[in-house]
């Protein structure tokens, strides 16, 4: 019997020094910046607070998960896909990058990959995007429709492209089973950089919960 009490204050370290070392090494979340001028890396959750730095679009940054979470709040944020600034919800989030930690806000990031750039600065096309990060299940093509020829492309991930033209002009619908309206609205921004031919710009979440981004343009 005195055994086993000896035993116990020893078996109650053990299983603390467990705790905290799985508590130390749980992997963080990995999050990619996705607005385009870049988001800044605050000294505290404050818009008021030191900027240590300012992360590019497309910047990776590592988040540290807190005992106390930051309340939620809404920024303004402007999009050719709605008449008023769309309402951008999220938290001040702690994260690393490079060795330095500060708070940035989440509505501004996403685990979606970010698009690549050229040399040049240009975005790469949509297709190569969806094509590059989940990979093409399938294409249909429809080119005896009196309306004009349809193409639908089904990506991994539950990800499809629709493509209708008639009489010189493209209707584009891109549908996502798996990313958030706030998600959408950001990818919207980078997809259509330099689209200036694009109309009628819509991102919207449809009854089956479902984000569909669609446009249409003419030659």
């Amino acid at each position: 019997m005195k055994k086993r009490l000896l035993s116990l204050p020893v078996l109650f370290f053990l299983l603390v020094f467990n705790l905290v070392v799985k508590a130390h090494t749980a992997p963080a979340t990995k999050l990619n910046v996705w607005l385009l001028q870049g988001v800044q890396l605050k000294a505290s959750p404050s818009e008021k607070s030191k900027t240590i730095a300012t992360l590019p679009y497309g910047t990776s940054v590592n988040t540290i998960k807190e005992t106390s979470p930051q309340k939620s709040f809404t920024v303004d944020f402007k999009s050719d896909a709605f008449k008023k600034p769309y309402k951008l919800k999220g938290q001040w989030v702690k994260v690393d990058f490079n060795g330095k930690t500060g708070y940035v806000f989440d509505g501004f990031l996403s685990a979606l990959p970010p698009l690549h750039k050229d040399v040049h600065g240009n975005f790469e096309p949509q297709e190569d995007y969806l094509k590059r990060n989940y990979g093409v299940k399938k294409i249909e093509k429809i080119s005896n429709r009196k309306a004009g020829p349809l193409t639908t492309t089904y990506y991994n991930n539950g990800i499809k492209s629709v493509e209708m033209g008639m009489e010189g002009c493209f209707d584009h619908q891109l549908y996502f089973t798996k990313i958030t309206l706030n998600e959408a609205v950001l990818l919207q921004k980078v997809l259509y950089v330099g689209a200036d031919a694009a109309q009628n710009i819509k991102v919207e979440r449809l009854d089956n919960n479902n984000i569909k981004i669609s446009s249409y343009d003419c030659d």
